[in-house]
């Protein structure tokens, strides 16, 4: 039997990649006298490298927030924020997304939008909101 060798593939040279200076942090605050706790998650970094000869930048932001109080899972609420930055050789865009989870005895409720700009002219925008039932959960 034959065997079919493939010539060694053509690369080309790695990019070099920097990370920005970032963060990551959480918190949780509980109220004694309300039984309230909430938990906030806040991350942010990125990267810079150079592709095709141009600079390119990607930096990101988050911002996830629980909370509850307690014997009343009615009370439950998550919020999510991101926003993501990406640009290179004068051209700058960056999108923005949050989202809230809530509920009540018999649905879940759900509101989320996203916008995306270039530079800082919004151009896409677009919001949802909707229920679905819990299903015993």
């Amino acid at each position: 039997m034959d065997h079919f060798r493939f010539p060694t593939p053509n690369m080309c040279s790695p990019s070099s990649t920097n990370h920005l200076e970032g963060f990551s942090r959480g918190t949780v605050t509980r109220d004694l006298a309300t039984g309230s706790v909430v938990i906030v998650n806040e991350e942010r970094g990125g990267y810079t490298w150079s592709e095709f000869g141009k600079p390119t930048r990607n930096y990101s932001m988050l911002r996830d927030t629980f909370e509850i109080t307690d014997d009343d899972p009615t009370s439950a609420k998550v919020t999510s924020h991101r926003r993501t930055d990406l640009s290179r050789d004068g051209w700058e865009n960056h999108v923005i997304a949050s989202g809230e989870l809530t509920c009540d005895e018999e649905s879940f409720h759900v509101k989320t939008q996203i916008t995306a700009y270039h530079k800082e002219e919004p151009i896409f925008e677009r919001h949802w909101q909707f229920a679905f039932p819990r299903d015993l959960t």
